[in-house]
């Protein structure tokens, strides 16, 4: 069990794993309730850029600590649209 109130956890790797929307929403969900988050490295997780606007928008809305994103990999799949929300 994960005990939130001394989570010291600060970077979070997701890699080679292909995420549906769905996955990605509850990633994007779930990150708020770690207090200590500092940044995220997603490789090769089939991220569209609808997935990564989800994330985005979880890291700006509730994450104060967060300093920097690492997403890459061939099997990410988001494109202009991705540029436009950085």
């Amino acid at each position: 069990m994960l005990d939130l109130e001394t989570n010291t956890l600060q970077e979070l790797r997701v890699t080679q794993v292909a995420l549906s929307i769905e996955q990605v929403k509850a990633l994007a969900k779930s990150m708020p309730l770690m207090p200590n988050i500092n940044g995220l490295h997603m490789e090769d997780t089939n991220l569209s850029d609808e997935g990564f606007a989800i994330i985005l928008k979880s890291i700006e809305e509730d994450i104060k600590s967060f300093k920097s994103i690492s997403i890459r990999g061939t099997d990410n799949k988001f494109g202009e649209k991705s540029f436009t929300i950085l």
